[in-house]
């Protein structure tokens, strides 16, 4: 298949649409978008066929209704990349368990993953240009810490919990000032936003090592989260499908 005749499809599964408005307002979108790669858009392209496809972007965390039409794609296309994180760990939504909505690769087979709440346009634009150039897209392979301004991080371990959310912008690590934050087990490409704009790192762009659970234990090991606190960190933790290891 040459890179010209490449045929890009996106398809919304449970979201908010962030991850697709995200992919529109990115730098390289309007190039693909006037050179016809975009063929299968529903969100703002009428008609179009999925079937024929050679990549399909999906979004969102998926039901047990979506688990046909996912083979289908899966079977007609030949790459299948999910976007964001409810496509890739089950996120936010997940957490309502009357939904019983699952990350893409619980259903079907996913070449690709690029987490984030939404991806960061940085890390969109990167990949959507390796796929139209033909170039191989690598994830970051360093943690949210190393993009940081507070890092190092100076906590005397076990590291105390007393606070899920900051209530207002820190001037230093937040795991010293007894906050729970994700940077160190998180990959990173999101440029520390969330802390530099005075929230936490929850995690959204997904585990850092390959070995992801051995590092999620290890660092929940260096916590000590008070009883009444566990409830939300769980939750959060969520996005990793990896609850069950906060006893």
């Amino acid at each position: 298949m040459g890179i010209k005749s490449l045929k890009i499809g996106f398809l919304q599964l449970v979201g908010c649409s962030g991850c697709l408005t995200s992919i529109i307002d990115s730098t390289v979108f309007k190039e693909i978008w006037n050179k016809g790669y975009i063929i299968f858009f529903p969100m703002i392209k009428d008609g179009g066929d999925i079937d024929s496809c050679d990549l399909v972007f999906i979004e969102g965390s998926a039901s047990k209704r979506d688990e046909k039409l996912l083979k289908k794609v899966r079977t007609k296309v030949k790459r299948v990349i999910s976007i964001g994180s409810c496509a890739c760990f089950g996120g936010i939504s997940s957490n309502v368990k009357e939904l019983e909505l699952k990350p893409i690769h619980s259903m079907i087979e996913v070449d690709l993953e690029l987490p984030g709440c939404p991806p960061p346009e940085n890390l969109i634009s990167t990949l959507l240009y390796a796929l139209i150039s033909g170039k191989e897209f690598k994830h970051k392979t360093v943690n949210v810490c190393s993009e940081c301004p507070f890092h190092p991080c100076k906590a005397k371990y076990p590291i105390i919990i007393r606070e899920i959310f900051p209530k207002g912008k820190s001037e230093r690590c937040l795991l010293e000032e007894g906050i729970l934050c994700l940077g160190p087990i998180t990959r990173a490409g999101c440029e520390a936003k969330c802390v530099v704009q005075g929230g936490s790192c929850y995690g959204c762009m997904g585990l850092l090592k390959s070995d992801s659970l051995t590092s999620l234990v290890d660092f929940l090991a260096l916590l000590a989260i008070p009883k009444e606190l566990k409830y939300d960190v769980v939750n959060i933790l969520n996005l990793y499908g990896k609850r069950e290891y906060v006893s």
